[in-house]
């Protein structure tokens, strides 16, 4: 009950700002309009018809005053045409009384997103809604209404620079451009990105933040190269390298296969439901953290304290320092010390690595399209998938964390790779699935989402020993000794394994050859395999290191925090990023027409509310992050020399400015009705993408 209480205060906050930044624009329009002289009807926030408004002399009204002022203006104007000497003094009463009442209705309206200004003798959706009245907005000189037009925008970009100013002095703790993992073939690998680096700028430009290095490759043209700065330990002098963005087939962005890096503190749980709390309480305890305190961070690896990298801000980066301990580990275990940030208590534990597996790729063509996929093995031997932990979807439906995929679909003891391609081949239907549980197989009915999820989080399977069939030709030896798929390795030379840890260890120790004690699907006994090593199996294993990811990735990412030096850098920074966001704006808009972006991407005013609630929750600074930056492309997006926008009123503004008169009514009329089908086409269409990635997922 509190969750939705908090999940419904936050999309109200998201609603309110939202409807700020609109009424800001609006503003602007209004009050130009007051500075030419123009007669305005009605200022509103939103469409559709009015909640409530407010008129000067009439005061407070549920719904709109306009029919009631009309009325009275109608009456006070007969009644002085009509007046008689002997009556003349009764209509002045009548007159005098509406003397007080403003022209202008302020309104609020029961669709939040939006707003106008309905001035006299001009009408965004009727260009022949004119008037010969002086004080209507096309009789004025063409500068006036220029001004009158191009002020919601300009409001809007001063709205942006001071959110921003507001955010800087504040300081915003944001993801650093730190770099955690690299895709073993992807784009930052060809080109050389480390774990561990800092990326600095793309193409001469800073990047702050990892966002700034998503939207720096993203918004790459096709088939540019990026020259892209970085800060490596060890280097003096920061090392460039040139990098092809690879467009992903899941987003559509195009990306260069890196992930942000690991920070110091473990994962946030403000807000998360006591339910996935405990979860995360068991998966903390797995990893060799239990009884560490939520808030704690990591202050000391192996003796050696963590530092701060020297990035924008100072971003804290633990993963490097975790995965340097892990190598040097040789598999014995690594001594961490973590301090609770709220009551100082330490606590000192010893974490456990796990073999860095060797990974192999294979391209997998489906229809048109051709993907790569990525599998981590050992000597050709592919676990089987299983169920890490669940989520209340998933848990809801019967799966529960340690089952192991006897079955998906047609596909029996699946790899992780052949398990998650089963299940999305099925997104949106019902499946049928079978798991290892307590010794036995049970059997499950779930639903696959719109997205092709169940609700868990993947085991790659390398905690147990049962091995599936090897999806590539590799020529490793462990693929030439036929185990069949869902065979279970229990003993390796009559010493008993359960994890591919303990295979590892075992034949590494042997060498030469060994035999495995395997029990098959369906057997009733254990039989003997033998596994023969060659030179370059030998090589192989020794070159296995270690690593703690399950640990890492129980942890928030690396954090760097954006402030000023005072108020003049804060107003610096302000003016910096509100141009940054303008151009990056526009360059979504090229990046769709060119392909580079996907146009399925764009959300609507839903996708708004939903990202919206999901940033409040983290903070009132970061829903002012988000309304600047709604603020500076909501400017962009009015501007756009596009029909019914004010881009398209001022280019047609500028045309009268030139020629010396307006643009004929008729391709008015044309223009402005192509524009509003065009409006309440993407309006559709962007609506509908916010709902389905919404629903689809849950």
């Amino acid at each position: 009950m509190l969750d939705a209480i908090v999940n419904l205060w936050n999309i109200l906050l998201v609603v309110i700002a939202f409807g700020a930044v609109i009424f800001i624009h609006e503003m602007g329009h209004f009050l130009a309009a007051k500075w030419a002289g123009i007669k305005v009807h009605a200022f509103a926030v939103g469409f559709g018809s009015a909640i409530v408004s407010w008129r000067k002399g009439m005061g407070l009204r549920r719904g709109s005053s306009e029919a009631e002022y009309d009325k009275l203006i109608d009456v006070a104007e007969h009644a002085a045409k009509a007046a008689t000497p002997d009556d003349k003094e009764a209509a002045q009463k009548l007159a005098n009384a509406t003397q007080g009442i403003s022209e202008t209705e302020y309104r609020l309206n029961w669709f939040p997103f939006g707003g106008y200004v309905r001035m006299l003798g001009q009408e965004d959706g009727n260009p022949e809604a004119t008037s010969e009245d002086p004080a209507s907005y096309t009789a004025k000189p063409v500068y006036k209404r220029m001004v009158v037009i191009s002020a919601g925008v300009a409001m809007n970009v001063i709205l942006a620079a001071m959110l921003f100013v507001g955010v800087f002095l504040a300081g915003l703790r944001t993801e650093a451009p730190v770099v955690g993992s690299v895709e073993p073939g992807g784009a930052g690998d060809v080109a050389g990105i480390e774990a561990g680096d800092v990326i600095l700028s793309i193409n001469g430009r800073n990047t702050e933040t990892f966002q700034d290095v998503f939207v720096g490759v993203a918004m790459a043209a096709p088939g540019e190269e990026l020259l892209i700065s970085v800060a490596r330990d060890g280097a003096s002098e920061p090392v460039v390298v040139t990098a092809s963005p690879v467009r992903d087939e899941l987003t559509g962005f195009r990306q260069l296969g890196i992930t942000p890096g690991v920070g110091v503190a473990l994962r946030d749980t403000q807000g998360v439901k006591p339910a996935a709390l405990e979860q995360y309480r068991a998966q903390l305890d797995a990893v060799g953290l239990a009884g560490v305190a939520f808030d704690a961070q990591l202050v000391e690896v192996e003796g050696g304290s963590i530092a701060a990298i020297e990035s924008s801000g100072g971003a804290v980066f633990a993963g490097s320092a975790m995965g340097a301990a892990a190598a040097r580990s040789g598999g014995e275990s690594v001594r961490a010390v973590y301090e609770s940030a709220s009551s100082g208590e330490r606590y000192v534990v010893e974490l456990a690595p796990e073999p860095a597996y060797q990974i192999a790729m294979r391209r997998v063509v489906e229809g048109k399209k051709e993907k790569k996929e990525y599998y981590a093995h050992l000597l050709g031997l592919v676990p089987v998938m299983g169920v890490d932990s669940t989520i209340e979807r998933g848990f809801e439906q019967g799966l529960r964390e340690g089952d192991v995929f006897a079955r998906i679909g047609g596909v029996v003891w699946p790899s992780m790779e052949e398990g998650k391609d089963a299940i999305k081949a099925h997104a949106g239907e019902e499946l049928e699935i079978e798991v290892i549980r307590d010794g036995g197989i049970k059997a499950l009915v779930v639903h696959v989402s719109k997205k092709g999820q169940i609700g868990f989080n993947i085991d790659q399977g390398f905690s147990r020993a049962r091995v599936t069939g090897t999806p590539w030709e590799s020529g490793e030896s462990g693929e030439s000794i036929g185990l069949v798929r869902g065979a279970e390795i229990v003993s390796v030379d009559g010493a008993p394994v359960g994890s591919f840890e303990g295979v590892f260890r075992a034949i590494r120790e042997k060498g030469g050859s060994v035999v495995l004690g395997v029990h098959e699907p369906g057997a009733d006994t254990v039989r003997d395999v033998e596994w023969v090593f060659g030179d370059q199996d030998a090589q192989t294993l020794a070159g296995i290191g270690w690593q703690l990811d399950r640990v890492t990735a129980q942890m928030s990412l690396a954090q760097v925090t954006l402030k000023a030096d005072g108020a003049i850098d804060a107003l610096a920074m302000g003016i910096k990023h509100t141009h940054l966001k303008i151009e990056a704006t526009y360059l979504t808009f090229l990046r769709m027409i060119d392909g580079s972006v996907p146009v399925n991407q764009v959300s609507g005013p839903v996708g708004i509310v939903h990202i919206g609630s999901r940033v409040a929750a983290r903070g009132m600074l970061h829903l002012l992050f988000l309304m600047a930056i709604v603020s500076a492309n909501l400017a962009v997006i009015n501007f756009l020399p596009f029909p019914v926008v004010d881009g398209g009123h001022f280019v047609m503004l500028m045309y009268e400015g030139i020629t010396r008169r307006a643009v004929p009514i008729r391709f008015q009329n044309a223009v402005t009705m192509v524009g509003l089908v065009v409006i309440v086409g993407v309006f559709l269409f962007v609506t509908f993408n916010d709902l389905a990635r919404w629903f689809g997922g849950s």
